[in-house]
C-alpha cells in the first residue's frame, strides 16, 4: 500500500504491518534513511521526532485511575438466606 511515511515502500513481516500496512519497524528505518539525504530531499512527515511531538493548543486529561471490579462477590455464609434459593 502506498504511503506517505513510507516512501522507499518497504515491508515488514510483523503483525502490525501485515494489519494495516505500516508499523513502527518501517517508520524507524525510513527516519534514519531520510537523516543520510540532503535537507531538500527529507520530509517532515517522515521525520520521528516531529512525529512524536506535541500538538499546539493540546492538553491531556488525567482522571482518576479507573479500577475494575470483581465480578465474583463473597458469599457471606449459606445458612443467611432463608429462601432456599442460590444467590448470584
Amino acid at each position: 500500500m502506498p504511503c506517505d511515511a513510507n516512501p522507499f515502500n518497504l515491508l515488514c513481516k510483523c503483525k502490525g504491518c501485515r494489519k494495516i500496512g505500516i508499523c513502527s519497524h518501517i517508520l524507524l528505518v525510513t527516519h534514519e534513511m531520510m537523516k543520510g539525504l540532503p535537507k531538500r530531499e527529507q520530509k517532515a512527515n517522515c521525520n520521528l521526532k516531529h512525529m512524536l511531538g506535541g500538538i499546539a493548543g493540546a492538553t491531556t486529561k488525567r482522571g482518576p485511575p479507573r479500577r475494575v471490579k470483581n465480578c465474583l462477590q463473597k458469599e457471606s455464609s449459606s445458612d443467611d438466606s432463608d429462601d432456599g434459593e442460590d444467590e448470584w
